[in-house]
């Protein structure tokens, strides 16, 4: 794939960002950022979930935007990253200065890639998720050890006090 930048974003929950994952622009990884997605083809990827291409005159299309215009890109393509409810969870684009002379075959390769990225995404999420449930048990587990404590010396002191009374009844 032949293109001039390559960009792997992930929605940030029910916003208008994006949080790039991956960059890979004029051969190199570049930092990533955050921006906002309205009245970009990456937002018109997310609000119409398919695939979008723009294989010429993307600044045209999208007169105002300086990314656009920065990355001094001709042409757009861009497949959006579905979790199981078929719900947006990010975006898989490449950005050229050039047309993009044989769209058929960047969708292709898009493909696979954006399965790939997808599964990814989603082992992240997941990873998160069984980390969040971890640390909420363990501080479960922690409260009760603590409780049982408190409880168990509340049971030693009571069973002293009254070892004692037992013991004055016997000796009076």
């Amino acid at each position: 794939m032949n293109v001039t930048y390559v960009i792997v974003s992930e929605k940030i929950n029910d916003s208008f960002e994006l949080k790039t994952l991956a960059i890979w622009g004029k051969g190199k990884i570049r930092d990533n950022i955050k921006y906002n997605f309205l009245n970009l083809p990456c937002g018109t990827v997310i609000n119409e979930e398919k695939l979008c291409c723009y294989p010429q005159k993307i600044q045209e299309i999208f007169p105002d935007k300086t990314i656009l215009q920065n990355m001094k890109a001709e042409s757009y393509l861009g497949m959006p990253l579905l979790d199981e409810h078929h719900q947006v969870i990010g975006v898989l684009c490449v950005v050229n200065n050039k047309i993009l002379a044989n769209p058929e075959n960047t969708i292709a390769m898009m493909k696979v890639f954006a399965t790939r990225a997808t599964s990814e995404l989603l082992r992240q999420r997941a990873e998160i998720a069984r980390r969040h449930t971890y640390d909420e048990l363990e501080s479960r587990v922690k409260e009760a050890t603590e409780e049982l404590r408190l409880r168990t010396a509340e049971l030693v002191e009571a069973n002293t006090v009254l070892e004692r009374e037992i013991q004055e009844k016997i000796v009076a």
